[in-house]
């Protein structure tokens, strides 16, 4: 109360002891201190003050919010980074399979068909020019692939940049493409050919698939890179 400041404004002190004189002089500024704090109105500074600490009070769990939101824009960053690079590595490894089973392929289009025809055009009463007109550009074409399969493996996720440096080989293509009529036609021109026609049905039965079909395969292929 106000006669309590009052009376500690007048507390006795004891000038025989300077010690205690220091201890009570710290004792009565601190009760006095806390007796002002409880029954005077605040100064304008103080309520400017208690405005201010409250309006960061209020603030502050804007500044939170900010900070949280930032840790989300982060996270979800960090999320579509990764989603990004996974679908990345999905396309590659379904690039690298599908080009592992177009290279399978197209090893036995040659060691089946174009080998022994080639070889031993006589048995099967053709000629070589005739595998050759069939087969057109075929071993460039594998060869092509082989190295260019090791190429996309060795790659990591990146695997555009190997595209874009073997684009001119695909200029191969151009030449296959160009002569698959006249391969078509000379397969045709060999229907009444008994030994040729025997040949091919038993590798159709031993691979459940054409020869047709198998020479189609490279007329698809580029498509098919779009696709994947």
């Amino acid at each position: 109360t106000c006669e309590d400041i009052h009376l500690l404004n007048k507390a006795p002190i004891n000038n025989n002891n300077k010690t205690d004189n220091k201890k009570s002089y710290v004792f009565y500024r601190q009760t006095l201190k806390r007796a002002a704090t409880d029954i005077l109105p605040p100064s304008p500074h103080l309520k400017n003050m208690q405005v201010s600490n409250t309006n960061n009070a209020i603030s502050s769990p804007k500044r939170k919010r900010s900070h949280t939101n930032s840790f989300y824009d982060f996270k979800k960053d960090l999320q579509d980074t990764e989603s990004k690079h996974n679908h990345r590595v999905k396309i590659r490894d379904e690039i690298i399979e599908s080009e592992q089973r177009y290279v399978d392929q197209l090893s036995l289009l040659l060691t089946d068909y174009f080998i022994p025809l080639y070889n031993h055009p006589k048995v099967y009463n053709i000629n070589q020019k005739n595998v050759e007109d069939i087969f057109m550009n075929l071993k460039s074409i594998l060869a092509f692939h082989k190295f260019f399969l090791q190429d996309i493996i060795n790659s990591g996720v990146n695997i555009a940049t190997e595209f874009i440096a073997k684009a001119d080989y695909l200029k191969l293509y151009t030449a296959y493409l160009n002569s698959y009529e006249k391969s078509i036609q000379t397969i045709n021109n060999l229907r009444k050919n008994i030994k040729f026609q025997q040949f091919l049905k038993k590798k159709r039965l031993q691979h459940n698939t054409s020869l047709m079909s198998m020479l189609i395969m490279p007329v698809q292929r580029i498509p098919r890179y779009v696709l994947l």
